[in-house]
């Protein structure tokens, strides 16, 4: 219910001002944006794909929760794991098949079977997690000053990615890749792990909280602001700023909040059902009372 409503209220705004003739993006972006697959949209990097081409991301992230849960509940936690960590290991060597047969590509970073280790390593933090944290040696890891180096190394792989050079792609897809995630998920618990210390302070503060509340609304509609080639003062600086900024409050407190509402509305209603049925099918298992007797006469006078 978080996701759902504000995509397609934004899709549906990239609709309005395709049919108005204000920008331009083809039927073939629009339909993998609408079905969650722009991360397999090969086609889409057209003219025009730049209002629905930051979706791949997301639908990563909707393929991955139509892939996880059911693994879950199939094979159950324990298993899992060992899905998780397959993943880990197959991911980076389909990105290095993918960089050694076509090294000009880039699809290595945006599909789902490329990138998919990303979201593997999280399911398996939140599996080990208890077991690292009994672990002297990983603990003494994250409470010592050595752990910043896991988001600066991070955000060096990063960088890394934008200058380094075809033949160094190979070693990057398969081994600086994972470190990276592995870093992220180490700093990930960190944070958690430390809410009190300095960074997790930051992070806790009201205006980051806000911001990080806001975030989703922001990461959709920042994009048809940023694209240089609309006319109009709304589409440059500094007013598209200013826009995005209305865009991602009106898209919050109009579409993603009200659904947030609903969706809680909806786990109550859910919640009390399945208690009622619970009590009904546990009632109806008792031993039946003889509504003549004196005990029932009894306790239905007193309920009346």
């Amino acid at each position: 219910m978080r996701i759902f409503p504000p995509f397609y209220a934004y899709l549906t705004f990239i609709v309005l001002l395709k049919l108005a003739g204000v920008l331009h993006s083809s039927s073939y972006n629009i339909f993998a944006a609408f079905s969650y697959t722009t991360n397999f949209c090969f086609k889409c990097a057209e003219e025009g794909s730049w209002f629905t081409g930051h979706t791949w991301s997301l639908a990563i992230e909707e393929q991955f929760y139509l892939l996880w849960p059911p693994v879950l509940w199939l094979i159950g936690r324990t298993r899992s794991l060992w899905v998780a960590l397959g993943v880990l290991c197959l991911c980076p060597l389909i990105r290095l098949f993918i960089v050694l047969t076509d090294p000009a590509s880039s699809s290595e970073f945006f599909t789902f079977s490329t990138v998919a280790d990303s979201l593997a390593v999280g399911c398996v933090l939140a599996s080990v997690r208890p077991r690292l944290h009994e672990n002297r040696l990983y603990i003494s890891l994250i409470e010592s000053k050595i752990v910043v180096l896991a988001p600066v190394l991070s955000l060096l792989i990063v960088w890394l990615g934008d200058v380094m050079s075809l033949s160094a792609k190979p070693v990057y897809v398969l081994l600086a890749v994972s470190l990276q995630n592995v870093c992220v998920a180490i700093t990930l618990d960190w944070c958690i792990s430390y809410p009190g210390g300095a960074i997790g302070r930051i992070l806790n503060a009201r205006a980051v909280v806000f911001f990080g509340t806001i975030s989703y609304s922001l990461y959709l509609w920042q994009q048809p602001f940023l694209f240089s080639g609309l006319d109009g003062p709304i589409w440059n600086f500094p007013l598209n700023v200013v826009f995005i900024g209305i865009a991602t409050l009106g898209s919050y407190y109009l579409v993603e909040k009200p659904s947030l509402k609903l969706r809680q509305r909806l786990d109550e209603w859910w919640s009390r059902n399945r208690a009622k049925q619970g009590f009904n099918r546990s009632f109806s298992r008792e031993t039946p009372v003889d509504l003549n007797s004196e005990d029932a006469v009894g306790g239905i006078t007193n309920l009346a």
